[in-house]
């Protein structure tokens, strides 16, 4: 799939693995409408998973996931969605979008809805902690910095 460059690209970083695909699939789509209204419609293209490589039998993880890299290497934002960091594809594609300096934006709640933040430096720094702590040893305990396997 070439990313076509004549507008910017939002990638939305969402798990999927593990789920219902239907549910998932209804989520992104609530998701890729937030993510439009934010990023303005014209200006910016939204790209979600099941944009890029949808469904097929033949298909393993591995070959969407060489699908969304490819999708996400071209972006300028990408948007993490919840429970990211509970997604071993969501932080490979985090660290991604880190160190090609993707900007990065997340999605938070608050009375009215959900809505969508762009990261802090500070923001970053915290999540790439806890993600390397899931990566390597699977611990994600924000409350206590102290990991309990190490």
């Amino acid at each position: 799939m070439r990313v076509n460059k004549t507008k910017k690209h939002v990638y939305t970083s969402l798990p999927i693995s593990g789920y219902d695909l239907t549910e998932r699939l209804g989520y992104a789509t609530g998701i890729k409408a937030i993510t439009n209204e934010y990023f303005n419609n014209k200006e910016w293209r939204v790209m979600c998973p099941f944009d890029i490589a949808p469904y097929r039998d033949e298909y393993e993880y591995k070959d969407y996931m060489r699908d969304d890299l490819y999708v996400l290497y071209g972006s300028d934002a990408i948007v993490m969605c919840d429970n990211w960091l509970e997604s071993k594809g969501c932080r490979d594609e985090f660290f991604i979008a880190v160190n090609q300096g993707i900007t990065l934006y997340s999605i938070d709640y608050d009375d009215t809805g959900r809505y969508i933040k762009k990261m802090t430096k500070e923001d970053i720094e915290l999540c790439m902690e806890f993600a390397c702590k899931k990566a390597f040893c699977g611990c994600v305990n924000i409350t206590n910095q102290s990991c309990e396997k190490n």
